[in-house]
């Protein structure tokens, strides 16, 4: 007889998570926020962002200041974002900053509206195969190739077309890694590191399967490059490959 799994999980307070384990019941798994979620930094400082129902008022919640930005296919006409709700609604158009020095930000801000949607839209999940993955020095040797820290574009295309490669540790080896907490961890390679931090999980493509957000910033040494990147990740048996189902920021169109 074909048994049925279930995943069960003992949640503890502050959004962190310990043992899972398979057994016969069959209810589900809620979405789990952790602490290292972090909202918009131009919203105002007294925010909730404690629990899911918080995270739907964070898309709405006006910020502290206007963005001004333009279309580059209709640079004449100057957009006010002032919202994630706001930058929604123009986010599959090419939108650059003005001035341009504020895009970085605005990139960094948008991605973090990302992560709120895609975590206030999550849903319980009924089956789970994250939990024996270890957020340790070997990470990037299971990780998609997409998360390795690519500045050039053209290397990213060339990296992106070789299917003999499939890993971050295959694109750029760690030298060294940093244990913040459980699920935060800074990976340094020759030239920069990565700050790795894992920002929820749970259904977030409704298929029934748990998923996992972690959001990424890259830092380059002795440069003033930075970047916020998010992966959303999902594995679909047990001890499978880990899955990249979407990532942001978005190439331009």
């Amino acid at each position: 007889m074909k048994q049925k799994f279930k995943v069960s999980c003992i949640i503890i307070p502050l959004f962190f998570i310990t043992g899972c384990y398979e057994n016969q019941s069959t209810s589900k798994t809620p979405v789990k926020l952790f602490s290292y979620y972090q909202a918009p930094a131009n919203l105002p400082d007294n925010i909730k962002k404690e629990n899911i129902s918080d995270l739907k008022k964070i898309l709405t919640e006006k910020w502290e200041g206007n963005i001004n930005v333009i279309d580059i296919n209709t640079p004449e006409k100057l957009i006010q974002i002032s919202s994630c709700e706001e930058y929604f609604k123009y986010s599959h158009q090419n939108l650059e900053t003005r001035p341009l020095s504020y895009y970085k930000i605005f990139v960094r801000d948008t991605v973090l509206c990302e992560a709120t949607r895609i975590i206030a839209n999550g849903k319980p999940s009924s089956k789970t195969y994250l939990d024996s993955i270890v957020f340790d020095k070997h990470l990037p040797e299971k990780l998609p190739k997409q998360m390795a820290q690519i500045i050039s574009t053209m290397e990213s295309k060339r990296i992106l077309a070789n299917n003999n490669i499939s890993t971050w540790a295959q694109v750029e080896p760690v030298t060294r890694t940093e244990k913040k907490g459980p699920y935060h961890l800074i990976y340094y390679n020759e030239g920069g590191s990565e700050r790795l931090q894992l920002l929820a999980k749970g259904d977030f493509n409704q298929d029934g399967i748990e998923d996992m957000l972690i959001q990424i910033n890259d830092a380059v040494e002795g440069g003033t490059y930075s970047a916020t990147r998010l992966f959303l990740l999902t594995r679909l048996k047990p001890n499978g490959k880990i899955k990249l189902l979407n990532e942001w920021p978005k190439e331009p169109n």
